[in-house]
């Protein structure tokens, strides 16, 4: 039996949101000692932001509060802990990494090809499932230390 278009749209918008919500648990950065939320930006991307809101409702990421803040522009991003960026939005990516320097962020594109932007993992459509890239030199530079457990399920770029 076939999937509809759109049940497969509504997959892999909760898989792209579980994935962006799950991977900090299997990092480890320096945060702000004064910080009290947890900031998960997404840019470009309403509907994987509206079904992490839902996900997230009342959880908490490292001892925090998460904070959702969904942005259809990529001019003054708030500090985050976490940023995706839509793949409407991937040739804005290398600016909005640019944006968050020092900030010890993850960056997480919306699809292959992104870790030549900055970002460090990047999801990758694979049929009705979701995958990952990630690209070894930008998890080095980027003041976030993933997992190698994690790492190992994607396919490492560079």
């Amino acid at each position: 039996m076939a999937i509809a278009a759109s049940e497969r749209r509504s997959r892999t918008r909760k898989v792209r949101a579980m994935f962006t919500l799950q991977l900090p648990c299997y990092e480890s950065w320096e945060m702000d000692a004064n910080a009290e939320k947890f900031v998960i930006t997404i840019v470009g991307a309403e509907d994987v932001a509206a079904e992490l809101k839902t996900m997230t409702n009342g959880k908490t990421v490292l001892g925090r509060s998460i904070d959702v803040v969904p942005v259809s522009t990529t001019s003054d991003l708030p500090k985050s802990n976490v940023v995706y960026v839509s793949p409407k939005h991937a040739d804005k990516a290398r600016s909005i990494v640019k944006g968050q320097h020092g900030h010890n962020t993850l960056f997480v594109g919306g699809e292959s090809g992104m870790g030549d932007t900055g970002v460090q993992v990047a999801l990758v459509g694979q049929g009705d499932k979701v995958g990952f890239e990630w690209s070894k030199r930008n998890v080095k530079n980027g003041g976030v230390k993933i997992s190698p457990k994690v790492l190992n399920l994607g396919k490492e770029l560079n």
